[in-house]
């Protein structure tokens, strides 16, 4: 296979549409928990445990996509389209429920939604991993598609706020949905368009067993830090709403903090890709996620009123985002490419989305099981020991894991010759 320079038009238009994925994405998995239990007044545990049962069978039916994608690779544009049709009307019900949604129509909704999104969202990362060029291009196309996936991210922390007032969180998620659709059909017409110019590997089949002989301890190294640091950052995640509303007591500037957060890990994201082009994709990773944990960790001391403290907070911690979304794939591309085993490019990329739901699944049972067990219920900010509780589990907790990670990376990348590409 020749390597061929990456068009510039071409990876603009297609890192377009992680715009759209991850514009549809954020609400389904950051919004909708605080929405429900704020809006409806359905029990923080409820959705605890039923978000822990969705994203585990989520994150098990990747790999059958993956499998089938890889299978039906001729049509991947096509089955990328319908993922995010199918995510478009899990999105519309999720956030245009019936007069008094129960626990059924927000699990059913979530459900829908993030099937289409893994979908689209495996589909979308393979095109990255096929389309024809050298290692270092490969970390420019993640490089770009995560930045426009931050825009989107930002455009949807952003307009929750701007659409609707505080008090009436329908209304805004409401015209959020009118926004998204449209968006949605034309970056889907232009993205349909681009990929017949893409030169991508016209990869063959290969059966499951070809995976299994493929597998090296690498592969089981890699992909467990890549869960135990996935699992740090989904906790934040999770919490992220309850944490600024209750023990920061900043309700409504929730888009403001979302917004510095991504938007630093958006402008810095240039300077991990041109790291890891001096250095190594492998240094770049490790370094970030050392920094996120230093940087992260003094949010377990803010309390109420700390607005601007937790401002900085958000601004360094969101610099190591950047590095964290973009290298691992650009390291799974490098990966595939050369075992020769494109032929499986959808269930590679399916491990990373795999691995990302299962923690965010895992995060999701723990934390808000045990914050209802503790006692703290949403938008009660007057025991000030239950939201310590929080701001432990916020910060403290996946600050100190993401330390045991990135020293563990940093370690094998220095001593291992097959961990310094």
């Amino acid at each position: 296979m020749s390597n061929q320079s990456v068009n510039k038009t071409s990876l603009i238009k297609y890192a377009l549409f992680g715009f759209t994925i991850a514009f549809g994405g954020l609400p389904i998995y950051l919004h909708s928990p605080e929405f429900y239990s704020s809006e409806f007044q359905i029990s923080i545990t409820q959705i605890g445990f039923t978000l822990l049962v969705l994203r585990l069978i989520d994150a098990f039916q990747d790999p059958l996509i993956g499998y089938l994608s890889d299978m039906y690779s001729k049509f991947r544009s096509l089955i990328i389209i319908l993922g995010i049709v199918i995510m478009s009307i899990g999105f519309f019900m999720l956030f245009n429920p019936i007069t008094s949604p129960n626990i059924i129509w927000f699990g059913s909704s979530v459900f829908i939604a993030s099937t289409g999104f893994s979908i689209a969202a495996i589909n979308y990362q393979a095109v990255g991993g096929l389309w024809k060029s050298s290692s270092t291009d490969k970390t420019t196309i993640t490089s770009w598609r995560e930045a426009f996936a931050l825009i989107g991210i930002l455009t949807a922390s952003a307009l929750p706020a701007l659409l609707g007032s505080q008090e009436n969180a329908q209304e805004a998620f409401r015209n959020l949905v009118f926004i998204f659709i449209p968006i949605m059909i034309i970056t889907s017409i232009v993205f349909y368009k681009t990929t017949q110019n893409i030169p991508l590997v016209k990869p063959k089949h290969k059966s499951i067993k070809t995976l299994f002989k493929n597998i090296q301890r690498w592969d089981y190294q890699f992909l467990t830090l890549f869960f135990i640091n996935n699992l740090a950052s989904s906790i934040p995640a999770v919490l992220v709403i309850f944490f600024i509303n209750d023990r920061i007591g900043a309700e409504g500037m929730t888009g403001l903090f979302l917004i510095l957060y991504f938007l630093s890990g958006a402008l810095c994201m240039p300077l991990w890709n041109q790291l890891a082009k001096k250095l190594s994709n492998f240094y770049s990773w490790s370094l970030s996620i050392l920094l996120a944990s230093i940087t992260f960790i003094w949010a377990g001391f803010l309390s109420l009123g700390d607005i601007n403290a937790y401002a900085i907070v958000c601004v360094l911690s969101g610099i190591a985002l950047g590095a964290d979304l973009s290298i691992p794939p650009s390291i799974l591309a490098d990966r595939i490419k050369s075992s020769k085993i494109e032929g499986l490019t959808s269930i590679y990329f399916s491990s990373l989305t795999f691995l990302s739901k299962f923690a965010l699944a895992l995060a999701t049972g723990i934390t808000l099981p045990l914050l209802g067990f503790w006692g703290y219920e949403p938008g009660n900010i007057t025991n000030y020991e239950v939201t310590e509780y929080l701001s432990y589990t916020y910060a403290f907790i996946p600050s100190v894991i993401k330390l045991l990670v990135g020293i563990t990376l940093f370690s094998l990348v220095k001593n291992r010759v097959d961990w310094r590409y």
